[in-house]
């Protein structure tokens, strides 16, 4: 009796038909486990990048507020002519005195590269005596051209 069964097993083996749906059967069971890795990998993936979208949108955010903190106590004063070898801080401390009727002081510090006055004066403290310890910078900003200007004065 086992005989007769080793007989029939080695037939069906050895048939070319069976062997190639055997073959054609496994193939399609890898390609079917690898579509379902590949899809679970894409959505994975999907998830990912909408992940990457909600952080970055998160992270500017917090950069502009964070830019808008760092700026919270600055002024800016537009229309004021730039002369060569100007000091920017008396600039602001003529003009504080003249058109805003403050008694503002001239500090050490002064940095005139760039284009726009920007005055750093605390909101609160601006309501009080404004003096020069209470000015931390002043400077030109960029102009939106790039034009010949005078050059730094220390």
């Amino acid at each position: 009796m086992m005989c007769l069964l080793k007989k029939v097993v080695e037939r069906v083996l050895g048939s070319d038909i069976l062997r190639k749906e055997l073959i054609s059967k496994i193939q399609c069971d890898i390609v079917a486990e690898y579509r379902k890795e590949v899809q679970v990998l894409t959505e994975k993936v999907v998830q990912l990048e909408a992940e990457l979208i909600a952080t970055r949108s998160e992270v500017r955010k917090s950069v502009d507020d964070l830019e808008q903190y760092s700026r919270r106590n600055n002024l800016r004063i537009f229309g004021v002519p730039e002369e060569a070898n100007e000091d920017t801080k008396v600039l602001v401390s003529n003009f504080c005195k003249e058109k805003l009727k403050l008694n503002v002081g001239v500090p050490e510090e002064a940095n005139e590269d760039t284009k726009v006055l920007v005055s750093n004066f605390c909101k609160e403290k601006l309501k009080l005596n404004v003096g020069p310890e209470l000015m931390d910078a002043c400077h030109r900003l960029p102009a939106r051209e790039q034009q010949q200007r005078p050059k730094k004065v220390w």
